[in-house]
């Protein structure tokens, strides 16, 4: 069959209702149309975001498609209110309903923006055009409006924190005065009460989209009254508890509470105590509710909808019934056509003849042929779908295509009139396999009879290219790499054990026989490619530290053990008797003045010789002999002939021969200097550089004169010098963005369905999750609303380390020439002081205003900035604002001068507020050291890990002695350590066995440091955690109670342990990937959702840790120092007697 174009159908599935087919789809598929509203129709809006109900309870604002829209609330009369290329988000209506304010990325960040509304009509309108209040470059989310009609409420992130610097500010929107903090704590969903006083927060919380969450990350419900600076914990139930909104002027709140089934909402009654549930639904979430300011309505997104509850004055609520506002959009100012345009010039894979005179090439999603001169793409494929892997003969092409919700591989031919690729419009499609299992990674055999790929989870396959016998040739939990010989007798592959090791294997290629591991090495092998001679078999190891290089093998004994002299000997008599051979008698002329047609004076200068002729001859013949001829491969000792290139630090990668077997080259960077270096076997195996540039090998030939690939995303040649040539090309691409939605959400499904580490999916029905959300996949109208289905797919599985980045695809905001950025001192202010000047709290570390030159200090005064009169009520934007890199003049009432009027002018050269919260880190470490030396007198040493990396751990190594040198135990700290991989190398630091003592003459007992793996510590240590030690940072905390290395104080951790990798799913975007599952030794349980519980529980109270009050560390110290006694007890030194010293001496 020829391969259908634009063409995506399943039953029961809703397609676009878009501009140009409407009146298709009345006609075909009318049934389309019901659940819509009556009185209209037009394109139905679903997913949209920041719903916010009027203060009267008649109408809706909320953001879709990047900008702000209003409708009734009954869903009729919707109008645009913004017009933007930026994105407009969370419209929160004025007190009187006559302003709207927004956030909006029109200027470069999120600010918050004001649009007059007119209220006379039905449906308000807007006045004028919405004019920036707030001008901080950190930007703003917007909460909604304090009662007065002069502030909003509003969080940021500044400089509060290293961690979780979000905080409550309020914002005046009617002067431009300095934003006020209300309290120095995380706080995210903030509502404010009618008296303007009290404000409900959500503090915690795991990702709003993932379903039925328990454990201590689950967001919790707070109170802060502003006037008192106290806090009230509300709902602290080990469940998500979010979107507070208060219930007009009650004592009571309405919320949203997870489970299993997803959320429903609640009413929180705060003199009793007690909460109630108000609407639920068999299935999936209610989320983003909004209350009008008199209790009387309330409005909320279900799955894709919105719904409206009329609640009435009567409390306590009858379950109001919730009705479903139909929104359709109906204007031309909008363009939703399905049918996309695109111009590409980058292709994701390739593949050439065997002369490299013509391709086949994926870009886009779709398949493409081209020539190397005229350069001028031809379509072949135009579906919805994605081609990947393609394989091109002299008789037919191969490619794996997404379609219909399956890959599969598919053979194209192209019609007998049309000779070359680069001219075939329309090939003849046919499917070879068609099962739900996904294929990848196509190679064809030498001989063209048998294509070779992989199948999900980890198979190799082989059949023929007719697509008969299927057959597994290796089969594992991962995919493999592969590579077939040249005579195509045998195939080596990567095979990863259950120890996640990767060793390299031969097997025969039709999978008889038994398969031989080549490697047999604890470290990862991979990247297996045979030599074009079939002599060696070359792979890359990580096998010395964690370097990886290039391993090599001959594959027959004799060869292996010939000499460098013993080959230099044959080549000495083949050379000689190449060049001596007889030659025969010439042939006797009667006359010896008449020259023949072959006389020498008559050829052709370029004609070749007879000996030329000759040679050209026996190269043909090896060639074909070398392509043909079995391989015969030694297995006895094989892995014990594995011989290693060296090539001091530094990594290889992406191998690849030269037809001749001769040369190998590879990927790497050598003494800085990265490109393409080659070996030449036997003999010259020290790298030379072969290219400055780095070609994605697809396969080097010796009719194409080089090397085949991809440069950068373009068709390209590297000669065989390293020269390289690229065809760039162009070309305009159309497609259908919701069949193009649809075919990558099924990827996404399938990927997950075939690689979530759980293959219960955490109880789900996995199919029925598809059905549920694949036709508002396709309804999608960005990006964003894409990922936003494909995050919701992802919470069905109630799992840790799910998640999806879409790739962009709304137009940004104009962005100008520069953008002015709020500029950070290095010191922070009391704004609590009421002048003159602004008060210094503190000095950041490491930043300009703790350099000579510009130093600053504690108590000293900012009078002045650039010759501005600054103090706390001032917006300090407007003094601050501009380029990063400038010089800011500060006038400085010194602390502890003596004339008080006498300021000092200091010039400073100021950084960003992202660098200043990297050293609020620093801030933060030296005070927890400073706590921990004071509340033990000495005793104790502390030290915190980041993040589960390398670079930490070599800071942990060093911290070992820094702050532990004469301590007698140590405070482990993970609190708020989002995870990594080394667990292992903190536990071979931390458990090494003391097996033996040693002392030196004049020295004291030890152990030789140079001997140990890494630094080591035997006394003593407490490890604190919390709700946001993460993943990894669960292992070491689960792992240091189940070893009973220490005790744990803080709180449970989060319960999010699996190992996570990512897919790329079309190029619609990124998903990660959770693979692996992590469970304890001590009683079998998976870590996923049941983190770490320490042996000392204690929860901060809001703000305690930014005020410099950590009750968890304080009973860290109170713990440990109990553990250091006990120690002493129990594990004294023993008595050092020397030899001399025996009674037996």
């Amino acid at each position: 069959m020829l391969f259908p174009r634009h063409f995506r159908f399943r039953p029961n599935h809703r397609d676009h209702f878009v501009s140009g087919l409407v009146a298709f789809l009345l006609t075909v598929m009318p049934m389309q149309l019901t659940g819509y509203a009556a009185e209209e129709e037009g394109f139905p809006i679903q997913l949209v975001s920041t719903p916010e109900i009027s203060p009267a309870g008649t109408h809706l604002a909320f953001s879709w498609v990047g900008d702000i829209w209003i409708a009734n609330v009954d869903g009729s009369g919707l109008t645009r209110i913004t017009t933007h290329a930026s994105i407009d988000t969370s419209p929160k209506f004025s007190p009187d309903g006559t302003e709207l304010a927004f956030v909006s990325s029109r200027t470069g960040s999120d600010q918050v923006f004001l649009v007059d509304l007119s209220i006379g009509k039905r449906v308000p309108t807007t006045v004028g055009t919405p004019h920036q209040v707030t001008h901080h470059s950190e930007g703003y989310q917007l909460h909604g409006w304090f009662p007065d009609g002069n502030h909003v409420l509003a969080t940021g992130i500044r400089d509060h924190g290293w961690k979780y610097p979000r905080r409550m500010i309020r914002v005046n929107v009617r002067e431009r005065r300095n934003e006020q903090v209300l309290a120095d704590a995380i706080a995210d969903q903030p509502a404010i009460a009618i008296d303007g006083n009290r404000v409900l927060f959500v503090r915690e919380g795991s990702r709003w989209w993932r379903k039925g969450y328990t454990g201590e990350r689950a967001a919790q419900i707070w109170i802060y009254d502003i006037e008192a600076e106290e806090f009230t914990e509300l709902l602290h139930i080990g469940v998500d508890c979010r979107h507070p909104k208060w219930d007009g002027d009650r004592e009571a709140f309405f919320f949203t509470k997870g489970s299993y089934l997803g959320a429903s909402l609640c009413r929180f009654d705060m003199i009793t105590g007690e909460h109630t549930e108000v609407a639920a639904f068999d299935d999936d979430s209610i989320v983003m509710p909004s209350v009008s300011a008199d209790g009387k309505h309330l409005i909320f997104r279900h799955l894709f909808d919105f719904y409206h509850c009329e609640l009435g004055e009567d409390r306590p609520l009858d379950k109001p019934k919730p009705k479903k506002i139909s929104l359709n959009y109906q204007g031309d100012s909008l363009t939703l056509d399905d049918e996309m345009r695109r111009r590409l010039d980058r292709a994701s894979d390739v593949a050439f003849s065997a002369d490299g005179l013509e391709m086949i090439f994926t870009s886009g999603g779709d398949l493409w042929s081209m020539d190397t001169k005229l350069k001028e793409p031809v379509r072949l494929s135009d579906t919805p779908g994605f081609e990947t892997s393609p394989v091109l003969t002299d008789e037919a092409a191969f490619v794996v295509s997404v379609q219909e919700g399956q890959t599969d591989i598919w053979k194209l031919t192209r019609p007998e009139d049309q000779p070359y690729w680069w001219q075939t419009e329309s090939p003849q499609w046919t499917r070879l396999t068609n099962t739900p299992d996904v294929e990848s990674n196509l190679q064809i055999s030498p001989d063209g009879k048998h294509l070779y790929f992989t199948r999900m989870p980890g198979d190799l396959m082989r059949m023929s290219v007719d697509g008969d016998q299927p057959t597994p040739i290796a089969q594992g939990f991962s995919t493999p790499d592969f590579d077939l010989s040249s005579c195509g007798t045998w195939i080596a592959y990567t095979l990863e054990d259950d120890n996640f090791n990767d060793d390299v294997w031969i097997t025969k290629a039709d999978g008889s026989g038994q398969p031989y591991n080549v490697s047999k090495h604890p470290d990862d092998d991979g990247n297996p490619r045979f030599s074009s001679d079939g002599k060696i078999l070359a792979f890359t190891g990580r096998r010395i530290d964690t370097e990886t290089d290039i391993y090599y093998v001959y594959l027959q004994a004799d060869q292996a053990e010939e000499t460098s002299r013993e080959r230099r000997l044959k080549e000495a008599i083949e050379t000689m008797e190449k060049k001596r051979k007889a030659k025969p008698e010439l042939e006797t002329k009667d006359d010896p003045n008449e020259q023949d047609d072959d006389s020498p004076s008559e050829k052709d200068d370029d004609a070749p010789s007879d000996e030329d002729k000759d040679e050209e001859d026996a190269e043909d013949e090896d060639e074909d002999k070398d392509e043909s001829a079995p391989i015969e491969i030694d297995f006895d000792g094989l892995d014990d002939r594995v011989k290693r290139i060296s090539v001091g630090d530094s990594d290889q990668y992406k191998l690849a021969w030269s037809p001749d077997g001769s040369k190998l080259v590879f990927n790497a960077s050598i003494d800085g200097d990265s490109g393409m270096y080659s070996v030449t076997f036997p003999d010259e195996l020290q790298p030379k550089k072969f290219s400055e540039s780095t070609i994605q090998v697809k396969t080097w030939s010796k009719k194409s004169g080089g090397l085949l690939g991809l440069i950068s995303g373009s068709p390209a040649k590297l000669n065989d010098e390293g020269k390289p040539e690229k065809y760039d090309f162009s070309v305009r691409q159309t497609y259908r963005r919701g069949a193009k939605f649809g075919e990558a959400f099924d990827q996404a499904w399938r990927v997950m369905r075939d690689r979530w580490y759980d293959p219960k999916m955490g109880g789900r029905n996995w199919n029925e999750v598809r059905r549920k959300y694949e036709s508002a996949a396709e309804m999608s109208v960005t990006s964003a609303m894409f990922g936003e289905i494909i995050k919701l797919m992802l919470g069905e599985l109630n799992g840790s380390h799910n998640g999806f980045n879409p790739t962009r695809d709304e137009p940004s905001s104009p962005r100008p020439e520069f953008i002015d950025r709020t500029a950070h001192l290095g010191a922070r202010f009391d704004f609590r002081d009421n002048g003159p000047g602004l008060l210094i709290q503190d000095v950041l570390p490491d930043t300009p205003a703790d350099r000579t030159g510009s130093k600053l200090k504690p108590g000293d005064r900012i009078m002045t900035i650039d010759g501005t009169v600054v103090d706390p009520l001032m917006d300090l934007t407007l003094v601050l604002n501009g380029p990063i890199d400038r010089d800011i003049l500060l006038t400085v009432q010194r602390a502890n001068a003596e004339k008080k009027n006498d300021p000092v002018p200091i010039t400073i050269r100021p950084t960003s507020f992202d660098t200043a919260r990297n050293q609020l880190y620093e801030h933060w470490l030296e005070h927890n050291r400073r706590l921990v030396t004071e509340g033990s007198k000495g005793k104790l040493g502390y030290l915190h890990i980041r993040a589960m990396n390398m670079p930490s751990f070599y800071e942990f190594e060093k911290q070992l002695y820094r702050v532990g040198y004469d301590r007698e135990g140590l405070v482990i700290d993970v609190r708020d350590n989002g995870g990594g991989w080394i667990t292992d190398r903190l536990l071979t630091a931390l458990t090494q066995p003391r097996h033996a003592i040693t002392v030196p003459r004049d020295g004291g007992p030890g152990y030789p440091q140079d001997r140990m793996v890494y630094a080591t510590w035997q006394k003593p240590i407490v490890v604190l955690c919390n709700q946001n030690s993460f993943s990894n940072a669960e292992i070491f905390s689960h792992a240091i109670r189940n070893l009973r290395r220490g005790k744990l104080v803080g709180v449970q951790t989060a319960g999010g342990v699996i190992s996570t990798g990512a897919v790329q799913i079309m190029d619609m975007g990124t998903m990660r990937m959770p693979f692996r599952g992590w469970f304890t030794a001590v009683d079998g349980e998976d870590m996923e959702r049941k983190g770490a519980i320490p042996h000392h529980v204690i929860w901060p109270a809001p703000g305690e840790i930014p005020s410099g009050k950590d009750r968890q560390l304080q009973k860290a110290i109170k713990v440990l120092l109990k553990e250091v006694r006990r120690d002493k007890k129990t594990n004294p030194m023993p008595k050092l007697i020397y030899d001399s010293k025996r009674k037996d001496s």
